[in-house]
């Protein structure tokens, strides 16, 4: 069941939030009891044999935690017990992720592979055109939906049930923090601490209407930007990467940035969708999502995109790494201070390492291809650059511009940032490295221009368009359809948009939707707009979204993670 399919919207969105609200008035345990069932409804929708994964994985993890807890005096045992912990639930993550492409890689090499007995698979969820079926085909699986946010939500639980940060230990608190329909599937990624408080809290359970209110037009807004904005330019983008081996130049480009522009929406889309459903349970959820394309650097894009992943990896993966490497030093009698950031062996050791292999588990963490591991590598060089740049520039640099170069040198900034960002988008939309490099290729006009050799044009190409007046009447000829003029005026249109209007954050910072606060305040434009023509315009924008509501709804993005 998806946020954007009409059973979810018509039945059972209302039918949850109907029922909280009767056994709100019974109890808080009876309305937590009610939120944990329908958000497991939620998921067996989908795949009931994956629902006993779930189910096991909170039992375990929760019974692990308490396990901690009790051996805050036995430092030894409580760090075994956590590592034991966290190793079975990476090694359920990697069985259902990573070991059946492990399996087809060895089979398409020639080698074979185990069988898996058709009772056992079925009973690990694992689904088969036909249980009789031998050997196993590999293609028949089908990944557990939100295991990765699942497993790596309770992974933080664990450890920070060892750093004492734990206080409420009610089983029926901590099904309600890992199940929670709203961040169930793809995030956002919470923490214990900022949760397990507001579902304690009485005020939660009643009726609020200024959140319902501002809940449903948070997630209807982001309904419209999936629905009208993100599935158009999703059949764009699948038109392309279907078809890498002949790509123009133009047509290159415009799948490329139409898939940037997809997956933009779609997560922005989702994220403001999750965050408006918990407000309608009085729920807020950290920000995850503050126009990562209006970022000037990379480091700031990460900041801005996935925000709750990105915070987890720095607290749960780079500041670990980085301590015990600083450690190690220190016991070498190496120097830790700035000054040794600023030598070449100290920045590497101390800032490009953890940076860049974060980044890769970052990558496979997306998917067990090589190219999801380029995807992170690009990204983990990329960090490491911008934090060269900020480290090693000349004092000259770091002056203050004139007011109009430092305009310019901002939108500069920008579009490098986003150029990076493409460039490692099509490693992690292509279905391999190959077809990723003849996506490339063709974007660096090495194929074709409008359908000719991007350089060797027919006569007379360049001077038509450069001197006739009418230049529309070149646009018109052969070497541009109807259809790509129409996506590239989609797909300016579309970045001007992002780059011109607030953000949700911005748009309700008054109200304060999300757990952190928007990092721009609201334009003058917001601040002096009346309420009533706001809601005008939020209305009418959902409005649109309902419409474009089918059947055939396309899946979000990051629902396969």
């Amino acid at each position: 069941m998806l946020f954007n399919s009409p059973v979810f919207i018509a039945l059972f969105l209302p039918l949850a939030w109907c029922g909280y609200r009767l056994c709100a008035l019974l109890g808080t345990q009876i309305a937590k009891i009610w939120l944990i069932i329908a958000s497991l409804c939620f998921y067996a929708w989908w795949n009931t044999s994956f629902t006993t994964l779930l189910c096991g994985s909170i039992l375990f993890n929760y019974f692990i935690g308490l396990l901690i807890i009790r051996l805050q005096s036995y430092r030894f045992w409580q760090s075994f017990v956590l590592i034991s912990g966290v190793t079975l639930n990476l090694l359920v993550l990697c069985f259902y992720k990573y070991l059946f492409s492990i399996l087809q890689a060895l089979r398409g090499a020639g080698l074979d592979v185990p069988f898996i007995i058709p009772d056992v698979a079925f009973f690990l969820g694992i689904p088969f055109v036909t249980l009789l079926h031998f050997p196993l085909r590999i293609a028949d699986i089908t990944l557990p939906l939100g295991i990765s946010f699942f497993t790596f939500t309770q992974i933080g639980y664990l450890v920070d049930c060892k750093g004492n940060a734990v206080k409420d230990k009610q089983f029926p608190d901590y099904a309600l923090f890992v199940t929670f329909f709203p961040h169930l599937i793809a995030g956002p990624i919470l923490y214990h601490r900022e949760m397990i408080p507001q579902f304690t809290n009485p005020a939660t359970y009643r009726f609020n209407f200024d959140n319902v209110v501002l809940g449903l037009a948070i997630f209807l807004l982001g309904l419209a930007k999936k629905v009208v904005i993100a599935d158009y330019f999703a059949v764009i983008a699948n038109t392309t990467f279907s078809h890498v081996d002949h790509l123009s130049l133009l047509q290159a480009w415009s799948g490329t940035l139409s898939f940037t522009l997809q997956i933009y929406f779609d997560f922005s889309g989702y994220s403001e969708m999750a965050m408006g459903l918990a407000l309608l349970f009085n729920l807020r959820f950290p920000a995850n999502f503050d126009s990562p394309f209006k970022s000037t650097s990379i480091i700031e894009f990460w900041q801005r995109w996935h925000m709750t992943l990105t915070r987890y990896l720095t607290n749960y993966l780079y500041n670990p790494m980085a301590l015990w490497i600083r450690r190690r030093r220190v016991a070498r009698g190496k120097n830790i201070s700035h000054h040794a950031l600023t030598t070449v062996e100290g920045f590497g050791a101390l800032v490009a390492f953890p940076t860049i292999i974060t980044m890769m588990l970052a990558g496979i963490w997306h998917g067990a291809g090589l190219q999801y591991l380029v995807f992170g590598t690009l990204h983990g060089l990329y960090l490491t650059i911008n934090h060269a740049w900020r480290i090693f520039r000349s004092k000259t640099a770091r002056k203050a511009p004139h007011a109009i170069v430092q305009r310019f040198k901002t939108a500069g900034n920008i579009i490098l940032t986003i150029t990076a960002v493409i460039v490692a988008n099509v490693f992690f939309r292509a279905v391999s490295v190959n077809d990723s490099l003849l996506i490339l290729h063709s974007m660096l006009g090495m194929n074709e221009l409008y359908g000719y050799n991007a350089f060797d044009a027919p006569p007379g190409l360049i001077e038509q368009w450069l001197v006739q007046d009418n230049r529309i009447h070149y646009i018109h000829n052969p070497y541009l359809s109807p259809a790509e003029i129409a996506n590239i005026f989609s797909i300016v249109l579309t970045f001007l948009f992002i780059w011109t209007m607030p953000n949700i954050l911005q748009i309700f910072s008054p109200y304060t939707p999300s757990l952190s606060i928007a990092q721009t305040p609201p334009s003058a434009f917001l601040r002096k707009c009346p309420s009533f023509i706001l809601g005008i315009i939020i209305g009418l924008i959902a409005i649109l979204g309902i419409l474009n509501l089918t059947n055939n709804f396309i899946p979000f993005i990051y629902f396969k993670f």
